[in-house]
């Protein structure tokens, strides 16, 4: 039998009275889960396994979005075997990550006494996982075949990301992710729509901008079937979190040609940058410098035709945005800008952009119930100064459409 004294949680999810946090390593997590009878050599087999912990009512624990943190394995045990009935794991209206959730602030502040906060950055990369690649310098196939008209659709998936960019032949997922307050019923709704469209084309590619869960989860219940449709997949090169490394095991069983891409070198003293890795006549393809938040380090995307620009921002800065991106798009003044806001319309920096060169359109803000506040009404007064026409999916109650012709 092995005995293991703490346990490393990674911070997914943090605001006032809300925590979100998931196992870093399979082993710990079998052990908590089967309340420390465990063997070495345990796995947790290739289906998808929820992992992740939620804590309600907790206030004033010195933790951000990113951070790794230990507790004693012990406690932890033994406040999951007091809160038996608050398992998440086998009901279809429970969210689909998580395994279980404690609730009241007594039982907490206990636990979170012995918290330790790991902040030596050589400590913390020993538990990322590093992503095998397969497919040396592949370009997105689906991407390639952009005509000079298609369809970019912001999918109403609540405070999540799902974008789908297609015409008759091709279509590219960047992003596949939901709320974490949905449920497996109402992600398989969402996944049966995307079945629908995977299966209409004859080319179809995945890229994920980073390993925050609300811009991947829908990957944990996808079936294999619709993985292996997928002819290419494009994610960043390292994972922390257990989720994180259950899907990517899922993707390698499914699909051998996976390109991975890690940030790029810091240019900018005190500025986390962003650069351009594949460029075509349809598509730019960006990655962000080296950071500590893995939103800045992450994938975005520019697509275009002949008269219309998008940008799909994903959780990035609006320096990397609008100070590093739309310089280069800003020559097509005969072209209309769309953009998909980046971090669901929440603070992510300063737009310093005073007046757009090219016309423009929409501004999509992919939102639903949350506990960031979540759009920030500084941003929606910017793109409406702008003169951007805001789009959110919790207003439109329907996916986003915008027709690139």
């Amino acid at each position: 039998m092995i005995k293991l004294e703490v346990a490393h949680l990674f911070v997914e999810k943090y605001s006032k009275g809300y925590l979100l946090v998931d196992f870093v390593q399979e082993r710990e997590f079998i052990y908590f889960r089967n309340n420390g009878d465990y063997v070495d050599g345990m796995a947790l087999g290739q289906e998808y396994v929820p992992t992740m912990l939620l804590f309600e009512k907790v206030d004033a624990v010195p933790l951000k979005e990113g951070n790794l943190f230990t507790v004693p394995m012990k406690m932890l045990i033994e406040l999951k075997v007091n809160n038996q009935n608050q398992f998440y794991t086998k009901n279809q209206k429970m969210p689909i990550n998580l395994f279980m959730a404690f609730s009241g602030e007594s039982l907490l502040t206990n636990l979170f006494k012995y918290m330790k906060v790991i902040k030596d950055k050589s400590s913390l990369r020993k538990f990322e996982k590093k992503v095998v690649e397969t497919w040396e310098n592949g370009t997105p196939c689906a991407l390639n075949r952009l005509s000079s008209e298609f369809v970019l659709e912001v999918v109403d998936v609540g405070q999540g990301s799902t974008n789908l960019i297609y015409n008759k032949s091709a279509i590219t997922i960047f992003d596949c992710g939901v709320s974490m307050n949905y449920s497996k019923t109402m992600c398989h709704s969402i996944l049966n729509n995307l079945k629908g469209l995977l299966q209409g084309r004859e080319t179809s590619s995945l890229i994920i901008s980073h390993w925050d869960c609300d811009h991947y989860n829908l990957l944990s219940i996808m079936d294999d079937g619709l993985i292996k449709s997928f002819c290419c997949i494009f994610i960043p090169s390292k994972v922390i979190s257990l989720t994180a490394q259950q899907v990517v095991n899922r993707l390698h069983k499914n699909s051998s040609y996976i390109r991975t891409f890690k940030p790029m070198p810091i240019t900018k003293k005190r500025k986390v940058g962003i650069c351009s890795i594949i460029s075509r006549d349809n598509y730019e393809l960006y990655v962000g410098e080296v950071s500590s938040s893995i939103n800045k380090s992450g994938l975005a995307l520019v697509v275009r035709d002949d008269s219309d620009i998008a940008i799909l921002c994903a959780d990035h800065s609006n320096y990397q945005i609008w100070e590093c991106i739309y310089p280069r798009i800003s020559c097509r003044k005969d072209a209309k800008l769309h953009v998909v806001v980046p971090h669901h319309g929440g603070d992510c920096g300063k737009i310093n952009v005073k007046h757009i060169s090219t016309q423009v359109g929409v501004a999509a803000i992919s939102v639903g119930k949350n506990n960031y506040k979540h759009p920030q009404q500084g941003t929606i007064d910017k793109y409406d100064y702008l003169k951007f026409e805001v789009k959110r999916t919790d207003w439109e109650r329907n996916n986003i459409v915008i027709k690139m012709q």
